[in-house]
């Protein structure tokens, strides 16, 4: 409504206005996270955890322990296990699975999450057998009979999960939804793009009901996958409320560097035999973007290696026909890790977003090689190109929290100035969520900030990873806050 002073502001106060004083400290336009998993961060809580496991007999453990505690039937899910963990130096299969339980589903998700092993209730539940086609982007291990070995990667663990999320309703998305959101309030987040892959109409419909309902603390803009289109209904797909908005389909076009399924145009720098893998044919990745483009959403493509993002880039200007009709939709390129010149150049002309997040220097250097790592979110590159950039978290995956300001710091200290890495994580991501509402700290804006426990402008790279969010304020109402003011009004 207005900026100003005290002076100039004062006069607007009435017998209920509340005011917060600051205390010296700083607000910013709402932070955005452009790439966080929203219902999935908030279930995690109640799985398993195996990141600390050293072996196979400690996961069958925890497998163990769990089942005790719950119905037959019932199914058990964990994530965190990593094969160069553990003393066997392999993945766990469904025959280790089944010494835990057999009475109930069992699936393990790897760390990065693109691998699953299943144990043979959880298989059975999701109707593989032997005989099981892989499906395309994907595989169903096989032992060198045949026999499905319970592990099953990219696209063939959606076999698997989607048994087991079809068991879900809305009401059982509505917790998971709020601890996610709050989670992110807490870390001055006002928006979150949310990768919406569970039961897809089950967290569509929550996500309305807790708008409906005044519940949720920040504001969600859903990227559904491109798979749920064809069965969702209308209402839920065109649903716009206060807080919740549904504008684009989520695309895999490759895997990851960490499962080394990501596409690449030259071999891994530590595998030097592999690639990597296409996650579909080159036309279906187009006819998937004719039904994106045909429901008038935004295309979101997971494209990691630089293979994968060329086969992007050549599907959209199939599709749209030209760089002016691919710009008008605002194409993203979800995670756009491995980059080179050529690449920047063309994303700049088809007027494509790259969704960028932070990376694991080290293992990058590994995977690709010094000069190949050096065009990982080169940030100096980006600025000279003027190409559309924005930063999120790809928590849980990535990051454990979602954290849109060491995100920011993070391009800082790659030479973005601050306010220009500022605008990238505000009115940028805004843009890139087709949202043309004025973010800023501006009269007409959206009443959306971030309050820092200290002043950015002059401060260095270390002086800026201290500085933590402190308060969130989404539409003009508190969300979040945890410092007292000098007015004694905290919350």
């Amino acid at each position: 409504m207005a900026c100003g002073g005290n002076a100039e502001i004062s006069g607007l106060c009435g017998d209920k206005t509340r005011i917060i004083d600051l205390e010296g400290r700083n607000a910013i336009p709402g932070l955005v996270d452009a790439h966080f998993h929203l219902a999935y961060y908030g279930m995690m809580s109640g799985w398993l955890s195996l990141a600390d496991c050293r072996s196979i007999e400690d996961i069958v453990g925890l497998v163990r322990e769990r089942a005790g505690s719950l119905p037959a039937g019932a199914w058990i899910y964990g994530r965190g296990w990593d094969p160069a963990n553990l003393v066997e130096s392999r993945s766990p299969i469904a025959t280790d699975l089944d010494q835990g339980t057999t009475a109930h589903p069992v699936l393990l998700a790897r760390a990065d999450g693109h691998v699953c092993v299943a144990n043979s209730e959880a298989l059975w539940r999701a109707g593989i057998t032997d005989d099981t086609p892989d499906p395309v982007g994907g595989h169903i291990v096989r032992s060198g009979d045949g026999t499905a070995t319970g592990e099953l990667s990219e696209r063939a663990l959606y076999l698997a999960w989607d048994a087991m999320m079809a068991e879900l309703g809305p009401e059982d998305f509505r917790a998971p939804i709020l601890k996610g959101a709050q989670a992110a309030a807490h870390a001055g987040i006002t928006t979150a793009h949310a990768i919406l892959l569970e039961n897809v109409a089950a967290e569509l419909e929550a996500l309305r009901l807790m708008n409906e309902a005044g519940e949720l603390p920040i504001r969600v803009y859903g990227v559904v996958q491109v798979e749920a289109l064809k069965s969702l209904p209308c209402e839920l797909l065109n649903y716009e409320g206060d807080r919740v908005r549904i504008g684009a389909a989520k695309i895999f076009a490759d895997g990851t560097l960490f499962a080394g399924t990501a596409a690449l145009r030259a071999p891994y720098t530590d595998a030097p035999a592999s690639y990597g893998e296409d996650g579909v044919p080159f036309d279906e990745l187009a006819g998937m973007l004719e039904t994106i483009r045909d429901a008038g959403l935004q295309p979101a493509v997971h494209a990691v290696g630089d293979r994968a993002i060329e086969r992007v880039l050549d599907a959209l200007e199939v599709v749209y026909g030209g760089a002016e009709q691919c710009r008008a939709a605002r194409p993203r390129i979800e995670h756009a890790t491995v980059l080179a010149p050529d690449l920047l150049n063309r994303a700049r002309y088809l007027g494509v977003i790259l969704s960028i997040q932070p990376r694991r220097w080290r293992q990058l250097s590994r995977r690709l090689g010094p000069q190949r790592a050096g065009w990982v979110n080169p940030w100096h590159a980006f600025d000279e190109s003027g190409i559309s950039v924005v930063g999120g978290s790809d928590a849980p995956f990535i990051v454990p929290q979602p954290d849109a300001w060491q995100t920011l710091v993070q391009a800082v200290e790659r030479g973005v100035p601050f306010l220009q890495a500022m605008g990238m994580m505000a009115r940028g991501a805004a843009l890139a969520a087709r949202d043309e509402t004025p973010c800023g700290l501006t009269v007409g804006s959206r009443a959306d900030m971030t309050v820092l426990s200290a002043d950015p402008a002059n401060a260095t790279p270390d002086e800026l990873r201290a500085i933590t969010p402190v308060m969130t304020i989404v539409g003009g109402a508190l969300s979040y806050m945890n410092v007292e003011s000098q007015s004694g009004s905290a919350a």
